[in-house]
């Protein structure tokens, strides 16, 4: 092996112990110098943090590419600049997993806001979803990590709202989101309805062509969601990000019950006693405004960033045809 070269076998190892050796080798490494990691599954993830944090300063390579054991060749292209945004990435983990323990053990977001925007400081959506990624593997369980989701996203909205990138229309991500704008305007056209309906009080005898209709439209969106999970969420998951499109996942799968129940008492309210109707409407109609729009900033600001900086160019034109061969919703505008 070249005297240069300095290999690291992480396959015995726990997580943290794993982070703790590369960043510390690395951290050590001279330029012109090669870090050779050998592990059990793709690292690909860790290409994605290094990409963050050590923008221009490296060149990956694998040597080689499973199905077992996968090596890879990280060389120091060029010295670290310094300065406060490169921070050490395991001090970095650690602050933001103290500050999702904190949030779970009840913090108020307001009180830790200014405090967290230091710990979020030039976090950009891919980095967020792989380090999300890597606490869940060590053991946070991804129904945590959701509950937990809203508050650090509250949180980071500032950061993550500044520098989008937009994509050219007609590609699938612009169409998914110019969909994501009719389904919002759905759902603040039913959020109106629901206020009204609650001012009326139980007494109530509502109109129920505007839910029934928005129920529809919240329907349609199937297509949308197939496109996603059927092409988008693929793609990432082959590049290793593989958390966050089973979030949404598993988000997809509570809206459908809810859109479903929504659909079902506004254009069968004989099925049920009155005060019932009432009921349920309330309940899955407050769920979908709630959780759908909270979803759909997920996606538009996080997931589908992700998506941009991480699928390849050259992608994207086999994963429109896959997008057009599974068909669009009723209200999808025209590209």
């Amino acid at each position: 092996m070249n005297e240069n070269t300095v290999t690291i076998d992480l396959r015995p190892l726990a997580p943290p112990e794993r982070h703790s050796l590369i960043f510390s080798t690395w951290a050590n490494l001279p330029v012109g110098h090669t870090m050779r990691i050998v592990n059990d599954h793709n690292p690909m993830p860790l290409k994605y943090l290094f990409q963050g944090e050590y923008p221009g300063q490296f060149d990956w390579q694998y040597e080689k590419s499973g199905p077992t054991d996968w090596i890879v060749r990280v060389q120091r292209t060029a010295p670290a600049p310094g300065g406060p945004m490169h921070r050490d990435p395991e001090e970095e983990k650690a602050a933001f997993k103290d500050l999702i323990r904190r949030l779970h053990a009840g913090a108020e977001t307001a009180a830790i806001k200014e405090e967290a925007k230091d710990v979020l400081r030039g976090m950009d959506a891919r980095k967020l979803a792989m380090l999300e990624q890597e606490i869940i593997q060590e053991g946070v369980g991804r129904a945590e990590m959701r509950r937990l989701c809203d508050a650090h996203l509250e949180i980071m909205r500032e950061n993550l709202d500044e520098g989008l990138i937009e994509p050219e229309t007609g590609h699938p991500i612009h169409t998914l989101m110019e969909e994501h704008k009719v389904i919002k305007a759905q759902l603040a056209e039913l959020g109106e309805f629901l206020a009204h309906l609650k001012a009326q009080g139980n007494g109530a005898h509502p109109d129920l062509q505007i839910p029934r209709e928005i129920a529809h439209h919240l329907l349609e969106a199937e297509k949308h969601h197939e496109r996603e999970e059927q092409v988008i969420f693929p793609h990432l998951e082959k590049h290793g990000v593989t958390e966050p499109p089973q979030i949404m996942r598993e988000e997809h799968e509570e809206l459908r019950a809810r859109k479903e129940k929504l659909h079902q008492v506004s254009s069968s309210p004989d099925r049920y006693a009155p005060q019932e109707v009432l009921k349920y409407l309330q309940e899955a109609g407050d769920y979908l405004v709630k959780e759908m729009t909270n979803h759909i900033y997920k996606e538009d600001n996080v997931l589908y960033q992700i998506a941009l900086q991480t699928i390849e160019k050259d992608e994207w034109a086999e994963m429109k045809k896959r997008c057009d061969e599974i068909g669009y919703c009723c209200f999808t505008p025209a590209n």
